[in-house]
């Protein structure tokens, strides 16, 4: 099922990446310089130098200096060379990216040192790229990542997007990095211009041992994005039980609704994460909370049959004859779908099997409409009225032969037929 949540959040990660690979489209001729650069070729590289070739003026279809191509692959002796014949360190790319913001992308740090004692800014970002240090932390290279702080790289420098090297290490899960970010003093409640956390965004992707390290910052467990959506409710969206278990420990409110009225047991419900609603139940989360279109998680999982989620339900005491805007209640759409263990759940908790939606459709007539022979079994033992006539004209009986299941018409007419003998046993007394 699509998210009920924006997903601003994944927006700094995706821009990091793009910055990082995206190249142009267009066909652009190589020059001589730049083929030996990719080539790694000191020998040619040192014949065009002497032949008086400009280091920095050829570019790759990228936008790429000589410069840039060489610390982008690693080559420590080529960068120490072009450096040597007046490589220019602030360039950028056609994505904004540095020599040294490619380098930290891919962990070169003997190449990241290099650049640095040639004194390249390590905070220098155009546009919507990442700052060197953000390039690392996503890519988990936690020895760059110190070697950039180590020459006072901005811990907290963010994008066009408001990313920080924080938000993208943990939504990455890079524990070790968000550990030496944190030792930086990098700032854990800053938010992005989605209002997304770095909590939100571990949380989201299940970062256990990154939600760990957050939460002893002290951060507020409950800050939540634009749309309102919390660390708690993105965690139980996805089904991470364990960090759910970290951020209730911390407190986390489990009765907070986003803007699409969704709190973290329905957006749990939603998806049938049976584990966590029971871990949010045991934290008192309120279990009748209506969805947007009047749904709760009872009617929502007794449809999917999730069975163990129902059950988990029921126990807390949640109304078994709640209904959504239609009228519908849980026991009609689980008979209808053939969820017999949950029929059986519901009809113990007394779910009325009488109750009519909108278009006066009970239990008995959904599971006669679709053959479900077992559940009319069920349904009718729990004393459903058989004559009940929906807005269609039909009662379950008329369902059960309009589509020519005759198992469900066997199983009406014989429990007809034994009312009646019933009824005329009493009348002779």
């Amino acid at each position: 099922m699509k998210s009920v949540f924006g997903r601003f959040s994944c927006m700094v990660l995706a821009t990091v990446l793009v910055a990082l690979t995206c190249g142009a489209a267009e066909v652009v001729k190589v020059s001589p310089l730049i083929a030996a650069c990719e080539r790694g070729s000191m020998k040619q590289l040192k014949k065009l130098v002497a032949e008086g070739v400009d280091v920095n003026v050829s570019t790759d279809a990228k936008g790429r200096t000589a410069l840039m191509i060489v610390a982008d692959k690693g080559n420590s002796s080529l960068v120490t060379y072009l450096l040597a014949n007046g490589a220019t360190l602030e360039t950028v790319d056609a994505r904004g990216n540095t020599a040294l913001t490619l380098a930290s992308s891919k962990g070169h740090k003997r190449v990241v040192t290099l650049l640095l004692d040639a004194r390249a800014n390590p905070n220098l970002a155009s546009g919507k790229s990442a700052t060197p240090l953000m390039a690392a932390s996503m890519g988990g290279h936690t020895a760059v990542v110190k070697e950039l702080l180590a020459t006072r790289a901005e811990p907290d420098a963010a994008n066009a997007y408001g990313g920080t090297a924080l938000m993208v290490a943990s939504e990455s899960g890079h524990g070790a990095v968000v550990k030496e970010l944190l030792i930086a003093r990098a700032d854990p409640n800053l938010a992005n211009k989605g209002g997304w956390t770095s909590l939100i965004l571990a949380s989201m992707k299940g970062h256990s041992k990154v939600v760990k390290l957050l939460l002893k910052e002290r951060v507020n467990p409950d800050a939540a994005a634009e749309n309102g959506s919390t660390a708690l409710m993105v965690a139980s969206e996805n089904g991470h039980a364990d960090t759910v278990k970290l951020l209730l420990a911390a407190k986390a409110d489990p009765n907070l609704v986003n803007k699409g009225g969704a709190t973290a047991l329905t957006v749990a419900s939603v998806n049938g994460h049976s584990k966590v609603i029971k871990l949010l139940l045991a934290a008192k989360a309120d279990p009748d909370v209506v969805m947007n279109g009047g749904v709760t998680s009872l009617i929502f999982l007794s449809q999917r049959g999730n069975t163990e989620a129902v059950q988990a339900l029921l126990k807390v005491g949640v109304n078994p004859n709640i209904t959504d805007n239609r009228g519908m209640t849980a026991l009609i759409p689980a008979s209808r779908n053939g969820h017999t263990s949950v029929v059986k759940l519901l009809l113990a908790a007394r779910a009325d099997p009488n109750i009519a939606n909108v278009d006066g459709v009970t239990a008995l007539m959904a599971a006669s409409d679709n053959g479900r022979t077992d559940v009319v079994k069920l349904i009718l033992a729990a004393r459903a009225n058989l004559n009940p006539v929906s807005k269609a004209g039909l009662n379950a009986l008329g369902y059960a032969r309009l589509n020519g299941h005759e198992g469900v018409v066997k199983t009406l007419l014989a429990y007809e037929a034994k009312k009646l003998r019933a009824s005329q046993k009493r009348v002779r007394r």
